[in-house]
């Protein structure tokens, strides 16, 4: 079946939404403002799923020329005017507070255009390497240059010559030089340092964020986004001076950070790797008072949570599991910051929290952590009642 129409939303996975005879259909690769022509490849009770057979005309919110997008498929909302992209955001942000946890919610928005990553990690199949297209296992490039900075032409194309094998790249920009990781052989040059299946690195990569410094491994969790990760230490903020549990610490950015006034800093981490980082973080800026240790809080749940004033948490996806929530909630902490990359699963959170706590100033932060993704990060500052 072929059906036309206009798109004149999109949800939380980049999909256009158009909306025909009373019935809604979503649309891969297709944005606000496009007026397309659909297949519908699978219809259900209450909605469809297309693709786009032909567009008949563009949103005049693109700023490329038909259609295009020089960062592809990855980064739907980069091919739009960057201030309607970031709103529309920040309306699945707040129409999901409202949906969900029927909260007429603050939206405090903070911009980000810089589409730099410190970590870029592409695919490989054979000489090409990229980026898979959506839902797909073809690989496509992106425009380095604007995900890397300068130089990045130049590091993609040492890749594509002197790496053999392997299905995957990964590459970090740091303060102190670019760092590789592969599962493949690297024989290039270009590198600080590197790691593939005969080698192991010599140097961390080391970034500094809001006065601190910090490394990590070539191929493990960091904020990506230099700006995002100080906008959101500054959210955050670093003068509360009483005990401070951070859950899911990674290297330590936010626990190293809150450690300058608080009595004392714990934090929690699985990765081992991570929490190793996080130890040498805390001798390389010089701080006593912050632990690190080595668990899944799924079995830090079973525990006792060791007494904190405050407790910051910044979980994968996934979000956190029921009875660390109600450890929490046990414990009664004054505050407990809850930083996200996934608002829905933060939003499922917060509900359990409720009635014994509240959002502060019914405000939640938005951050562009991810520009020209459909990712936000948010940050709720959430207080006893």
């Amino acid at each position: 079946m072929i059906i036309e129409g206009e798109i004149i939303d999109i949800t939380n996975d980049g999909r256009g939404v158009v909306k025909k005879d009373g019935k809604v259909t979503f649309v891969e690769n297709a944005l606000p403002g496009d007026i397309v022509q659909i297949e519908i490849t699978k219809e259900k009770k209450n909605f469809n799923l297309g693709r786009v057979k032909k567009f008949l005309s563009y949103s005049k919110n693109r700023r490329f020329k038909n259609g295009e997008n020089p960062l592809g498929e990855a980064y739907p909302l980069f091919a739009l005017d960057y201030d309607f992209g970031f709103n529309l955001k920040q309306n699945i942000v707040k129409n999901n507070f409202k949906k969900f946890l029927n909260m007429e919610i603050n939206i405090v928005p903070h911009k980000n255009e810089d589409y730099r990553v410190n970590k870029l990690r592409l695919h490989k199949a054979e000489k090409k390497v990229g980026l898979f297209e959506n839902k797909t296992n073809k690989i496509y490039v992106p425009n380095m240059e604007t995900l890397l900075g300068e130089g990045a032409s130049e590091i993609y194309k040492d890749i594509t010559e002197n790496i053999s094998g392997g299905k995957f790249v990964t590459i970090r920009r740091a303060d102190n030089g670019d760092f590789l990781s592969t599962d493949g052989t690297y024989t290039g040059k270009l590198f600080t340092d590197y790691k593939d299946r005969n080698r192991s690195p010599k140097i961390h990569p080391v970034m500094e964020i809001a006065g601190k410094k910090y490394e990590m491994e070539i191929d493990g969790f960091f904020q990506n986004n230099r700006y995002g990760a100080e906008k959101a230490l500054e959210i955050i903020g670093n003068k509360r001076t009483g005990k401070i549990l951070d859950l899911y610490s990674g290297v330590g950015l936010i626990s190293l950070f809150v450690a300058d006034k608080a009595s004392e800093v714990l934090g929690v981490e699985l990765w081992e790797p991570s929490v190793i980082n996080a130890r040498e973080n805390a001798k390389l800026n010089n701080i006593t008072n912050a632990k690190f240790i080595a668990m899944d809080t799924g079995d830090l749940a079973k525990e006792k949570l060791p007494l904190a004033d405050t407790v910051i948490v910044d979980p994968p996806r996934s979000g956190l599991v029921p009875e660390l929530i109600e450890r929490i909630k046990e414990m009664a902490p004054k505050e407990i910051v809850y930083m996200s990359c996934d608002h829905t699963t933060q939003i499922r959170d917060i509900k359990m929290l409720l009635p014994e706590y509240e959002i502060k100033d019914n405000a939640v932060h938005v951050i562009d952590m991810f520009p020209g993704t459909m990712h936000v990060e948010t940050i709720a500052l959430i207080q006893k009642m």
